[in-house]
């Protein structure tokens, strides 16, 4: 074990100096209009209208609920009451599909599946399946990762295995990468011993003492409920942008395999029909205890077509999503740790053993001249609230001050040749019922604030949140975080 001191990790802070005084752009938007409209009734007569127009756009506009502006809540609720008038609930059709499958769920509309077969040109030793979103216009290959667990390795290795992760983060940095998003998604339930307990059923010598055999079926009681599965997929999106979208795709997965692997991870090939059908409906219906067998699902039931793949049954509440009776509900990450963090820092949360749940995480490169406006944007925009603070005798306080050493870091960075990346995180939880949910909710969020991370349920979008998840084009619509 090294003797030196033990290297951390900052993440950037989420900025929320606002424009004036902690205000968004739309919120000052909203603010300006009513006041502009209410002085305009109050000059013709109309005190009472005036004054409520004012007060009802300062509400709106400043008001928050559940630590988000009021005002970024109405597409949401506007999207919930559509959705009751026209009915949460969606039935699949019976539907006849080809080699490439429409995923006609109305979450996920106008995405649609590929499978790209083995030619001389593509170098692929089996077909491959390949998602593209006519919403976003991307495409989207998907790999499984494998790895020695990170809390097994000395403090050396595990800074240098993260080092290498960053070194494959970073080279999907330039002027115009082709890489437009990259999210990896570690999925956790409990397995159980059910297949062990058919294996010794069977292997079970006839004149094993009883004692002993029952004393061993109670140990394999005791704990079969701590037996977990873990997976993590890495999905890679690029633009579509025409013919040779799907070919930059899997360049840009070969290239990102050899990296990994560089990093002493084993990523596997893309993922071919089966493994992705199984992907998806481990997500979906994670509940059906045959779908967490090791052997293939063709082995199951015979060669899945795509048509089985997305719900038969959904239905979208305020606070939760259903597919096929599994209840989902996500909650995003607003706040990382504000302290410096070792390498293990997110160990506690990954390595949770309860319940049915995935952690994703998404990545964008960010061109450089685009982080220099960007920094230059942030920093004059700071600049301009604390001045205004200080004109009108208001405290200027440490989350100024942090956010300003948040800018001029950045900076330094990218003088110094380092890329940026917006992230962002989702925790989505599963379970069969809504008390089993809410148990899971409560139990994530508080392991979450233990180091330092703060969730929110996503409510009004949890069927969009939980997409995030699946090996999908579709992923998060724009990072946040730096």
């Amino acid at each position: 074990m090294s003797t030196h001191e033990r290297r951390t990790y900052r993440l950037a802070p989420p900025d929320r100096t606002g424009y004036v005084f902690g205000l968004g752009f739309g919120q000052l938007v909203t603010v300006a209009a009513s006041t502009a409209f209410g002085s305009v009734a109050m000059m013709f007569g109309q005190v009472l209208i005036g004054i409520a127009v004012v007060a009802t756009g300062a509400g709106v506009g400043v008001a928050r609920w559940r630590g988000t502006a009021l005002l970024d809540w109405v597409p949401y609720a506007a999207r919930n009451l559509s959705q009751r008038i026209v009915g949460r609930t969606w039935l699949a059709p019976t539907t006849t599909l080809g080699g490439s499958a429409s995923l006609v769920s109305p979450v996920l509309a106008g995405l649609s599946v590929i499978v790209v077969s083995p030619t001389a040109d593509n170098g692929l030793a089996r077909p491959v399946v390949v998602t593209a979103d006519a919403h976003t216009k991307t495409c989207a290959a998907t790999v499984r990762v494998a790895g020695r667990s990170l809390s097994l390795l000395d403090g050396d290795a595990q800074d240098l295995a993260l080092a290498g992760w960053g070194a494959a983060l970073q080279s999907l940095v330039a002027e115009r990468p082709t890489v437009c998003q990259l999210r990896w998604s570690q999925w956790s339930a409990s397995v159980g011993l059910d297949e062990h307990r058919r294996w010794i059923a069977r292997n079970r010598a006839p004149g094993a003492a009883a004692d002993v055999a029952h004393a061993y079926d109670e140990m394999v009681d005791a704990v079969s409920q701590s037996v977990r599965r873990h997976e993590v997929l890495v999905t890679v999106s690029v633009h579509d942008t025409g013919p040779d979208a799907i070919a930059s795709l899997l360049r840009e997965v070969r290239l990102l395999g050899q990296r990994l692997e560089a990093a002493g991870l084993s990523p596997s090939a893309p993922l071919g029909p089966d493994a992705w059908v199984r992907a998806m409906r481990l997500r979906l219906d994670p509940t059906a205890s045959f779908w967490h067998a090791e052997r293939a699902l063709g082995a199951v039931a015979g060669r899945l077509s795509f048509d089985a793949v997305g719900p038969l049954a959904a239905r979208v509440e305020w606070t939760y999503w259903v597919t096929d009776g599994v209840l989902h509900r996500s909650l995003l990450v607003v706040e990382w740790p504000r302290t410096d963090v070792p390498a293990m820092w997110l160990g506690e949360l990954l390595q949770d053993d309860h319940g049915v749940r995935s952690i994703t995480v998404g990545v964008e490169p960010v061109p450089r001249s685009r982080s220099q406006r960007s920094i230059a944007r942030d920093a004059a925009k700071i600049a301009s609230d604390v001045e205004h603070r200080s004109e009108r005798g208001f405290r200027v306080g440490a989350a100024h001050r942090r956010a300003t050493r948040a800018v001029d870091e950045r900076e330094a960075e990218l003088v110094a040749g380092y890329g940026e990346l917006t992230y962002a995180g989702i925790v989505t939880l599963s379970a069969s019922s809504l008390a089993e949910l809410d148990a899971a909710t409560d139990r994530v969020t508080q392991r979450a604030a233990s180091i330092g991370v703060e969730l929110r349920p996503l409510h009004g979008r949890h069927d969009v949140a939980a997409c995030v998840a699946l090996p999908l084009a579709r992923g998060f619509a724009s990072g946040k975080n730096r």
